[in-house]
């Protein structure tokens, strides 16, 4: 069957997802007039609301525009969103363009479709192909998110209520007319249903934004002056910003090391404020010089041409290109240079303070223990926050534990021996491996200076007793002076929690808790008197 067979102009296929009773995602898919010669255009959009089932997230939107064969087999598709657009080509192999990247060819081979994530791709793949009339299906796909072709099939199940079972664990149920009627994600808990939805009234509007949702404001009545600079990194150059007090002397540093994820120097993460501006400006206040940098993909800081292959190694060879420029400042004492790390920015800190001299090291939010079992806690997490039940809470950390066990098992990544599900993650590896060849514990033992250890009692992501304490535990045993200091009423990024944790508080305006800002004074102080 044709693309044009299957959706013929002005039919609007649409799908809402469920968790439970509650709807958090719409999409919608319609067949436009092509402007390219002998070309489908397919257009594809989404809403996605998250906090309606308690993630946070306020409503997001996305376009695609497919441009393909009459066959669906693409030639060009285009995505865009309120904060990127990009862009793929499929002409004599394939070629990407991210914002900030240089061109990027894949070796992959030519995909059949393109797959990336919107349930009206999947379901025009399968209706395109007459799925329902076939025992089962099998395609090369592209997914744009995962930057990979992927082997994807369906196929007949009697063991479920449902027509066919994917390789992605996924249960299909088809319509008469031959198109997805209902997808389900056993283990998430979800449901897709085929619904009939009106177009939304942004279906033409454009939708990438001009400005940032937040963005950093100093206070006009700063005793420090700001450095706005980019720093030669091992990759790419490296956004930052230099804050130093007015005073003419050499001052102490202080650099901070952000936690995962993509943001900007000053801990802007789209619609989040990670707080890094405020503790950071706090230290220039009060005499510290101070560096933020931005993180792969956010600022002025480009994603790099090594992007697919990034990992945690990634992020240490950055950070130490900053600690090195800082270190050379005219106006920095490169005798007292303190490292302050949140979350997985205290792992690289560590990194950093074990191979390098520094001052003082404090540690925000840092998990104590091996990945795999901060990973396994955020999914219980995630399964109470969203009401599932234990069976599928059993499912998700088994599916964790296989696709951990392949990391460690299989250091080549050998495509044959890997299931789909797990090989579609394939440029996530590095990320994972690196974590997991880390034991935090073992990584502050080796440390040769003064550490602070907070932690926030309501953070939901580290632990206070098997992350906190751990490395309190470790370093002491190691012979370090250490301090550990528990805030009870705050969260991850150490300000105040509305009540029962939960990410819903990382999207509401809060500040800093000045009981932090305090602490890194006074133990900052502590370790700048025994350097001078």
């Amino acid at each position: 069957m044709t693309v044009a067979e299957a959706l013929p102009y002005g039919t609007v296929i649409a799908y809402t997802s469920y968790l439970g009773d509650r709807a958090y995602a719409r999409a919608w898919m319609f067949r436009e007039s092509s402007i390219e010669s002998g070309l489908e255009h397919i257009v594809f959009l989404a809403e996605t609301d998250l906090a309606a089932i308690g993630l946070g997230e306020p409503l997001s939107r996305g376009r695609g525009d497919l441009f393909c064969q009459a066959d669906l087999v693409p030639r060009l598709y285009r995505t865009e969103s309120e904060t990127a657009v990009a862009e793929v080509t499929f002409n004599d192999g394939i070629t990407v363009r991210l914002p900030g990247v240089p061109e990027l060819r894949l070796a992959d081979p030519s995909p059949q479709a393109v797959a990336s994530g919107h349930i009206g791709q999947l379901a025009l793949i399968l209706r395109v192909d007459e799925a329902l009339s076939r025992e089962s299906s099998q395609f090369s796909l592209f997914s744009l998110e995962a930057a990979t072709t992927f082997q994807y099939s369906i196929s007949r199940d009697r063991t479920c209520n449902a027509d066919f079972k994917s390789t992605f664990l996924e249960e299909i149920q088809f319509a008469d007319d031959g198109w997805i009627a209902q997808l389900v994600l056993p283990k998430e808990g979800v449901v897709v249903r085929r619904e009939n939805l009106a177009l939304p009234a942004w279906t033409h509007e454009r939708l990438l934004r001009d400005a940032p949702y937040l963005t950093y404001a100093p206070d006009p009545a700063r005793t420090f002056r700001i450095e706005e600079v980019q720093i030669p990194g091992p990759v790419v150059p490296i956004g930052a910003t230099v804050t130093i007090p007015e005073r003419e002397c050499q001052h102490p540093v202080c650099v901070f090391i952000g936690g995962s994820g993509r943001h900007d120097r000053h801990g802007i993460s789209g619609r989040v404020d990670l707080g890094t501006h405020e503790i950071a400006d706090a230290l220039s206040e009060r005499s510290w010089m101070g560096v933020r940098f931005d993180t792969r993909g956010a600022g002025t800081t480009s994603l790099g041409s090594d992007v697919l292959e990034a990992g945690l190694e990634t992020v240490i060879d950055d950070a130490r290109a900053v600690l090195e420029y800082v270190s050379n400042h005219q106006e920095a004492d490169r005798e007292r240079i303190a490292l302050v790390g949140h979350s997985q920015g205290g792992l690289v800190a560590m990194e950093l303070a074990v191979a390098q001299t520094v001052s003082a090291l404090v540690l925000l939010a840092t998990p104590g223990r091996p990945a795999e079992q901060v990973l396994a806690d955020q999914i219980v997490n995630r399964a109470k926050w969203l009401s599932l039940s234990a069976e599928q809470l059993g499912m998700q950390l088994e599916e964790l534990h296989s696709f951990l066990a392949l990391l460690r098992s299989d250091e080549d990544w050998d495509k044959s021996r890997i299931p789909e599900r797990f090989w579609y993650l394939r440029h996530s590896r590095h990320w994972y491996a690196e974590h997991l060849s880390r034991d935090p514990a073992n990584l502050i033992a080796n440390v040769k200076c003064p550490v602070l250890i907070c932690q926030g009692a309501q953070d939901f992501q580290v632990s206070v007793e098997r992350d906190a304490r751990t490395l309190d535990a470790a370093a002491r045993q190691a012979g370090l002076y250490v301090e550990l200091v528990i805030f009870d009423e705050l969260d991850h990024f150490f300000k105040p929690s509305s009540g029962t944790p939960n990410v819903d508080d990382y999207y509401r305006a809060r500040h800093v808790s000045p009981q932090l800002i305090s602490a890194l004074q006074k133990f900052l102080e502590s370790t700048q008197k025994h350097h001078s």
